[in-house]
């Protein structure tokens, strides 16, 4: 087994570079999906839902990247808030 990373923003990254290059999923992603998903849980314990609209182009898109990466769509979604909450660009 390979070293799992050890924060959210590298788990969010190496999910990013999977989904823009479509990588076929190995173990190593079943780990990085394992860790991420338990990392995950515990930072967004504390969380505050939202509802909004999103066009069904959009959502069929999101939801087969978030198949071909093997995670949730909403753990995408959630993934891809938290990387623009964060970046400083």
């Amino acid at each position: 087994m390979g070293k799992l990373p050890h924060s959210l923003d590298e788990i969010e990254n190496d999910w990013m570079e999977d989904i823009a290059t479509d990588s076929i999923l190995s173990d190593r992603d079943t780990q990085k999906r394992l860790a991420g998903k338990l990392m995950v849980d515990q930072s967004l314990k504390q969380s505050h839902p939202i509802s909004l609209r999103v066009p069904d182009a959009d959502m069929e898109a999101i939801r087969l990247k978030a198949a071909k990466a093997g995670i949730p769509y909403q753990t995408l979604i959630k993934s891809v808030l938290h990387q623009f909450a964060t970046s400083e660009h």
